[in-house]
């Protein structure tokens, strides 16, 4: 019976994750370079992704997103609501649509779907893992993208 303990710990996070009201749904697209030759600059090799000009987004799939944000303390309105995140850093638990689908990468591009013609850009910095048990999830902070990526259609 123990044996079988961290996977029904793990099927109970997906539910929750899944479930939850608060739970947004993502489309999560990995950076991909399209050069050819070797990545070399005068000579040297390249550092990183960052540094290349010929690159593509490829869609890697789709899941569900729930805000993870550490509590920190707030502005109230005079309604008695707060705003959702005043910084400019996020943090998400992130959940395949099809269990071990993918695994989020750093640098990936996630959009949360808004609505059908709405999508949000953010790209996943790093995990930080809250729990340091077997099937717990990564927390992922994210930054949002103001590069023009998001995708508002009209």
């Amino acid at each position: 019976m123990l044996t079988h303990l961290s996977d029904r710990i793990a099927r109970m996070r997906r539910t929750h994750i899944i479930n939850h009201p608060n739970t947004l749904e993502f489309q999560l697209f990995r950076k991909t370079v399209t050069r050819d030759e070797p990545g070399t600059l005068g000579g040297a090799m390249m550092l990183g992704d960052d540094d290349e000009h010929s690159f593509d987004y490829s869609f890697v799939g789709g899941g569900y997103a729930l805000p993870a944000e550490q509590f920190q303390p707030s502005d109230v309105y005079s309604a008695g609501d707060a705003p959702f995140q005043a910084g400019p850093e996020f943090r998400f638990v992130l959940e395949p649509e099809e269990m071990d689908a993918f695994t989020p990468d750093r640098h990936d591009l996630m959009y949360l779907v808004i609505s059908d013609d709405v999508k949000l850009a953010f790209e996943l910095l790093k995990p930080e893992s809250q729990m340091f048990m077997a099937p717990s999830s990564d927390v992922w902070l994210a930054a949002r993208r103001a590069d023009g990526l998001d995708l508002i259609i009209t």
